[in-house]
């Protein structure tokens, strides 16, 4: 969708189309995407502007924070090649901003510069002591990914245990949210996004069981497959039935969001609700999530207009709202 489309959709003034057309394409996206007005509003021009000006003032905010937005932004490379790099461990992003160069001769910059960061990768996990090998289980749990009935064998991360309903932390990924887990799994045994998206749908335990026990040698095939047989079979043993959250459940899950910050972003209108769930991003590196995504929300509804009298002065129940 175009700006002139989005004007003629939502009869938009041309001051309005025109500002629209000056926004960085990512946040033209969110804008495209989430805005809308209602028949008993007024003014829609106005009041897309200063959704635009939110989502803009959030945008800038979090690329301020994000050094692969940084990283992207001075070499070129398109938004699979920086997906692909959030996907590696810390370390192996830091080595890739660091060390990657392009030539003005050379082509295909984002190709470039994936190839480098499988260089690396492989280097740092080549270089990394292996891990000794479980005693417990059986072997149908590491080589076949089928768990037995009843599940034996599985080991259990100590978050299952411990009260945490995101798993964040547990097995061999540490911190830095559930989805970063995942996406840090998925680099390791080289899944395809069809997987991660399995995975991604699946109970925090039940993806933190996966975490912890898959396991996929050389001379195994198509491990994508295989994650999501053993992904399956674990989430058929455990008998949990699983269906998808609603938008602020799985917010909340990606993130490792706590409840404090859920109850905040609750209370907001749905705009910005919306906004805040398409636009906010914690990297690895980053730290206490519930905190930034809540001053990244605020942020949000600031620059879309919200009046004086609904501040957002940490009592969750001054917030107004808009018409």
């Amino acid at each position: 969708m175009d700006a002139r489309f989005f004007q003629a959709q939502w009869g938009l003034d041309d001051q309005c189309a025109e500002f629209l057309e000056t926004l960085p394409p990512a946040v033209q996206a969110i804008v495209f995407e989430k805005f809308n007005h209602e028949p008993h509003q007024t003014n829609p021009s106005a009041r897309c502007k200063a959704f635009a000006r939110g989502i803009l003032q959030a945008h800038q905010q979090q690329t301020a924070e994000d050094p692969l937005i940084t990283f992207q932004q001075q070499w070129g490379i398109d938004d699979s090649c920086l997906q692909f790099l959030r996907m590696l461990p810390p370390e192996a992003q830091s080595t890739v901003i660091t060390d990657f160069s392009h030539q003005p001769h050379q082509t295909n910059v984002s190709a470039r510069c994936q190839a480098f960061a499988k260089s690396v990768l492989q280097k740092q996990q080549h270089h990394q002591p292996h891990s000794t090998p479980r005693a417990a289980g059986p072997p149908a749990v590491y080589s076949s990914g089928v768990v037995p009935a009843g599940g034996g064998g599985i080991k259990r991360p100590r978050a299952e245990f411990e009260g945490n309903p995101f798993g964040g932390g547990g097995g061999h990924f540490g911190g830095g949210g559930q989805d970063a887990n995942l996406r840090r799994f998925q680099a390791q045994w080289g899944l395809d996004d069809k997987c991660l998206s399995h995975l991604q749908s699946l109970p925090s335990q039940v993806q933190a069981i996966v975490m912890e026990n898959f396991h996929h040698r050389p001379d195994q095939t198509n491990a994508s497959a295989r994650c999501m047989a053993f992904a399956k079979s674990v989430a058929n043993t455990q008998g949990q039935q699983y269906q998808a959250m609603d938008p602020l459940s799985e917010f909340q899950a990606k993130y490792g969001l706590d409840s404090s910050c859920m109850k905040f972003i609750e209370n907001m209108p749905a705009e910005v609700q919306s906004a805040v769930i398409s636009g906010f991003d914690h990297q690895p590196h980053q730290t206490n999530p519930s905190a930034r995504c809540m001053a990244f929300a605020k942020s949000v509804a600031k620059g879309m207009g919200q009046p004086a009298s609904g501040a957002l002065s940490g009592n969750l129940n001054t917030w107004t709202g808009w018409g």
